[in-house]
């Protein structure tokens, strides 16, 4: 990993502004599947499949071409999250820049075969594609996310930024529906061949400025502009300054200047000495600064009792299981609690999406145009909730934190099922509303969670385990299709209820956790397996970390 000074400020802020820009154009793609499906449709894609084929109607022709194209969209979706852990474990080993090159081919070689249009027995392009297009997504997204720690200060901007991007990537496909209804009809092979020019401007950008690897959490840059005596300081061990030494060699503190506030780049780049000249060390590792050689004066010491206990709620789960070996953290309550979170509301997510004309067309009382022109309205504001939900996330994210995020996400998700079940036009433009904030604010409160509370470390294959998991949960939408469909005649309701049910209870164990263990970290939580790491592993792990602060100058985590 490499530190965010180690890189000129410009070089960063152009790889971030970039990784924003082909995250909006490639990374969750295939979840603009609401507005390709129609295209789709009048284009004849699988209309052999139905006795009657009418290319004038926007409809689904018959349930058999429904559930072809519906299950082609859960497949790409399960494909996506399966990925993931892969793409964590290369995100680790070969560095972000040939992990990003990597999906940039991937993703290129899916529009290419999804132009081709070949269906036959054992071999159909539009699946093969498809299911490219949607591996080449988490191969282009994982590799930005350790772009957040480039502007430490501004961590959770960028964080939300990409995801945010990654929530508005559905656009390209809106604006081709918009083009082919508004000149006539564009054939598939065009725009797919055509739009590949993208994923070769991707692996060029990245030969030319992606970073090598990945950026380091530093949680002593992270608070560099948190003084020990403000308030929302949070209990730890100052960090010596590596540059500043006393004549036997052991480093020792200084006073910690006011930041400036300069050029734009100047407040991005932390670069000046006034602003990483002071550390902290979470207080859940125990690690003495004392164990490396550290003196501290009384002033500080002072200031910390004065400030025991309290955190900023940005960083009220920072650092909990930071240093622990995967192991513990797979095994911990903390992952857990993600995975079931993730898991089930994935499901909803994507259930929606392939199956928002449908339910629309099913609770307007079968109004096939209403249901039409709202399934266009979705279609835009899917990408546009993306966009526009980025300073609210962001907001809520470096303002009131995770904990209080967790609770707008649990009120967000069960008010759009509930408008959802209303039969007026009025309530599903409503609940189209927040389900497009509920979408993008949901991955970006995963992935920083995910980052706090494990670290960069292990985050890769962390969120990738989680995300391939939550993939084959995907999986169940086939069936429940196939119930609406079948025996329930059509009726949603069943299944957006159960839905939501399991989806608030997910949240409020989420919520309950982090509200319950911010404070006091791992030992409030369960680990399969033995139950809480013994004080001897405790120790282990702190003389660990104290070993690798000790490799790495005294500086930090990285």
């Amino acid at each position: 990993m490499i530190s965010h000074l180690d890189v000129p400020a410009l070089r960063r802020f152009a790889q971030v502004a970039l990784a924003v820009i082909f995250c909006l154009l490639t990374a969750g793609i295939v979840f603009g599947y609401a507005a390709l499906k129609p295209i789709l449709i009048r284009q004849g894609v699988y209309a052999d499949l139905c006795p009657e084929f009418d290319p004038d109607k926007d409809v689904y022709t018959c349930d058999v071409q429904d559930l072809r194209l519906n299950f082609m969209f859960t497949l790409s979706a399960v494909v996506t999250n399966l990925c993931a852990l892969p793409v964590g474990f290369m995100l680790d080993k070969i560095g972000p820049q040939w992990t990003s090159i990597l999906g940039g081919v991937t993703f290129g070689l899916g529009h290419l075969f999804f132009g081709i249009q070949s269906v036959q027995p054992f071999l159909d392009t539009y699946y093969i594609g498809f299911v490219l297009i949607a591996a080449g997504g988490p191969l282009i997204f994982f590799p930005t996310l350790h772009l957040s720690n480039a502007f430490p200060r501004h961590s959770s901007l960028i964080m939300s930024c990409v995801t945010g991007a990654f929530g508005a990537s559905s656009i390209p496909w809106y604006l081709y529906q918009l083009a082919d209804n508004r000149f006539g009809p564009i054939p598939i092979r065009t725009f797919f061949w055509g739009y590949m020019v993208i994923p070769v401007l991707l692996i060029v950008e990245q030969f030319l400025i992606g970073p090598p690897a990945s950026y380091s959490l530093n949680l002593r840059h992270h608070h560099s502009s948190i003084h020990p005596t403000q308030p929302g300081a949070r209990h730890g061990h100052p960090l010596p300054d590596t540059e500043h030494t006393t004549s036997q060699g052991a480093p020792a503190t200084r006073n910690v200047a006011p930041p400036s506030y300069g050029t734009f780049f100047d407040r991005l780049s932390d670069d000046e000495e006034s602003r990483s000249s002071q550390g902290v060390v979470p207080e859940h590792l125990g690690i003495d600064a004392r164990a490396m050689g550290t003196k501290t004066s009384g002033a500080a010491h002072e200031s910390q009792g004065e400030v025991a206990g309290e955190r900023s709620r940005d960083d009220s789960i920072l650092g909990v299981l930071h240093g622990f070996d995967i192991r513990v953290q797979l095994r911990s309550e903390w992952f857990w609690v993600l995975l079931v979170f993730l898991s089930i509301n994935t499901a909803r997510i994507n259930y929606y999406i392939s199956t928002v004309q449908s339910q629309l067309s099913f609770y307007l009382d079968g109004d096939e145009d209403k249901a039409m022109k709202l399934a266009m309205r979705f279609s835009l504001l899917l990408p546009a909730g993306g966009l526009l939900g980025v300073p609210i996330i962001a907001l809520l994210l470096h303002v009131c934190g995770l904990t209080a995020t967790g609770f707008v996400l649990l009120v967000t998700g069960v008010a759009y099922s509930v408008l959802g079940l209303i039969p007026l036009v009025s309530t599903q433009i409503a609940a189209i509303c927040v389900f497009v904030i509920f979408r993008p604010l949901m991955y970006t409160f995963v992935n920083d969670y995910c980052a706090k509370v494990f670290g960069f470390e292990t985050f890769g294959r962390v969120m990738g385990l989680a995300n391939s998991l939550a993939g084959l949960f995907v999986l169940i939408l086939g069936p429940i299709d196939l119930l609406v469909k079948g025996p329930l005649e059509g009726d949603y309701t069943p299944a957006n209820v159960t839905m939501m049910v399991v989806g608030m209870g997910s949240a409020a164990w989420l919520c309950w956790r982090m509200c319950e263990g911010g404070q006091r970290g791992l030992a409030t939580g369960w680990v399969i397996g033995g139950g809480v790491p013994s004080a001897e592993e405790m120790e282990r792990e702190r003389q660990r970390e104290i070993l690798r602060a000790q490799r790495r100058g005294v500086v930090g985590w990285r």
